[in-house]
């Protein structure tokens, strides 16, 4: 369930741009366990302290484990489909979604244009990151659409 794959890179940048960069770390139980442990031990000191956090916390805990299993399976299958238009798809879904959580269910306070205006600066921030990133991280974003486009062109 956590493994780690590399059919991602393979898609996206091509067998020869992955022979310089380092193999990805492979997510194992025991990782999930230390994370786990973390987070009993905050319980544990929120108990002790009498700040009244342990039930945020679990609760909190379960929905990451749940929304991050189903983006992991619904990520899994949009990268498995070799097609970058659905990576922008769901790069622009995600963006949309981010922004509207931000606007309307975090933020106590908003003005007229606040959607619009989170909107655009979430999708320029990640524009930036995924155009400037480093090639060592998860790569460009554009560069991946780009080099798709020429080699659908070359034939």
């Amino acid at each position: 369930m956590f493994e780690s794959r590399n059919t991602a890179d393979n898609i996206m940048f091509g067998d020869d741009d992955c022979k310089d960069r380092q193999p990805m770390v492979e997510l194992q139980w025991y990782h999930v366990a230390i994370a786990s442990t973390l987070i009993i031990t905050n319980g544990i000191l929120s108990i002790a302290l009498g700040l009244g956090l342990e039930k945020r916390l679990f609760i909190s805990a379960i929905r990451c484990v749940v929304q991050l299993t189903i983006m992991g399976l619904v990520l899994q299958n949009i990268f498995d489909a070799k097609n970058p238009a659905l990576v922008l798809l769901m790069a622009c879904i995600l963006i949309m979604l981010g922004a509207y959580e931000a606007v309307f269910n975090v933020s106590k306070r908003r003005h007229i244009y606040m959607f619009p205006s989170v909107l655009v600066s979430m999708g320029t921030s990640c524009l930036i990151v995924g155009t400037f990133g480093k090639k060592d991280s998860s790569g460009c974003l554009l560069l991946i659409v780009m080099k798709h486009d020429y080699q659908a062109f070359d034939g």
